[in-house]
This record gives structure tokens, C-alpha cells and sequence, in this order.
């Protein structure tokens, strides 16, 4: 319940984030409408993501975005980055994106992008309340910062 309590709140956005999208040649079978839908639905995503973390940095978070024959729709980092915690002995890691936006690092600076999205062509098409944006949000939304 403070979760969803914590959501309702508007945190502070900082303007230096971006959250670039790119399509990759499996996303020419989307029409231009579906690319910009689904560039919105993640790019919000991103905002809010913003929303329930303690201090972000400037980044530009640059994301892929294809499709492939899943029902659903997946997210990923590229990499990580430490989090500066060890818990028995085993040291914590932010996905790479959010370690980014904690701290401004670019861990995989030597990678195109920061973060890969896979859509199922079925859950890109479908018009109105598309699955896109609650699998988005849900996804982006269950990384939170520790600090």
C-alpha cells in the first residue's frame, strides 16, 4: 500500500534524462503508428521509472527495441554496475541502466545501447489499452534504488 501511495506523489523529473528508443530491422514489419506508440509507451515508462528513484544523474538512456514472437513483451539491461554493497560476501549489482542514472557512469560505454526491449508482435498491435504500457511500467517501475 505505501508503494502505491508513493506513486500517487509527483517526485521531482530531472530535464537531463533521456530516454532515447531505437528499432532494429526486426520492427520494420510495425507501421509508423506502432513505432510511435510504442516509443511513448517507453519513453513513459522511463519517466516514471524516474519517478521512484532517490537521485538521478544526467544520462542518456538509449534503448533497442525489436520484435520478435513472444505473447508478451521483456526488458534488459546490457550490463550492470556495482552497487557498492556486499551482502555475505557477494557484492550487489543496479541493472546497467539504473546504475546510469544513479551515478552518471556509463558501464557499457563501449556497447550501441544501454538496454534492450523485446516486444511480441502481437502485444505491439494491439490498439487501446495496449499490454505495451502495464508490462513497461511493471517492469521499469521494479527496480528501485537502495540509497
Amino acid at each position: 500500500m505505501l508503494g502505491l501511495a508513493a506513486l500517487a506523489v509527483p517526485a521531482a523529473v530531472p530535464a537531463q534524462v533521456d530516454f532515447e528508443v531505437e528499432f532494429d530491422a526486426s520492427a520494420s514489419v510495425l507501421t509508423a503508428g506502432e513505432r510511435e506508440l510504442l516509443t511513448q509507451h517507453v519513453q513513459e515508462a522511463g519517466r516514471r521509472w524516474l519517478q521512484v528513484i532517490d537521485h538521478v544523474e544526467k544520462a542518456t538512456i538509449s534503448i533497442r527495441l525489436f520484435v520478435n514472437d513472444q505473447p508478451t513483451a521483456s526488458a534488459a539491461s546490457a550490463v550492470a554496475g556495482p552497487a557498492g554493497l556486499v551482502v555475505d560476501g557477494r557484492t550487489l549489482y543496479y541493472e546497467g541502466a539504473a546504475y546510469e542514472l544513479l551515478t552518471g557512469e556509463d558501464p557499457n560505454s563501449f556497447l550501441e545501447h544501454d538496454a534492450d526491449f523485446a516486444v511480441g508482435l502481437a502485444s505491439a498491435t494491439t490498439s487501446g489499452s495496449t499490454p505495451i504500457r502495464s508490462i513497461a511500467w511493471r517492469r521499469c517501475l521494479s527496480t528501485r534504488s537502495t540509497r
